[in-house]
């Protein structure tokens, strides 16, 4: 059974609904992480808090392993070899911000692929992480 992970882009939209989803759904640890970080409230992190330890229980919670790290590392490399080479051999400097997300995004790409789970996302960096990951499934929404 193939299995559909949410990216936080997907869960953060203001049209979002669980029912709209491919089914059946997993959770990784970094988008719980990604959304607790952005949280407005105490009760919107409860809410997040409780999903991360719903899906823990119910064995549909992914969490980097340390090959991930080590996976995610090496395409975080090839990406900014790719903006070095794009830009003639000197990449501009990315804020630290971008950085993290682009470290975030490659996590949960080598935790899904890994685990042959389909990221469900309408962030463009994860097809250019695809390219170097090649058993990443992913799905526009």
């Amino acid at each position: 059974m193939s299995f559909f992970l949410p990216d936080t882009n997907i869960i953060q939209a203001k049209d979002f609904s669980f029912e709209k989803l491919y089914k059946p759904l997993c959770f990784s640890a970094v988008v719980f992480n990604e959304l607790m970080t952005a949280c407005n409230d105490t009760k919107e992190l409860k809410q997040y808090q409780k999903g991360w330890k719903d899906a823990l229980a119910d064995k549909i919670l992914i969490v980097p392993t340390i090959e991930d790290w080590f996976e995610a590392g090496r395409i975080q490399f090839l990406l900014a070899q790719d903006r070095k080479n794009d830009a003639g051999g000197k990449s501009l400097k990315r804020p630290a911000k971008v950085k993290q997300e682009i470290a975030l995004d490659c996590l949960i790409a080598a935790s899904c692929s890994r685990e042959n789970i389909t990221v469900i996302t309408n962030d463009g960096d994860f097809w250019a992480i695809g390219r170097y990951l090649k058993k990443l499934k992913l799905l526009k929404f």
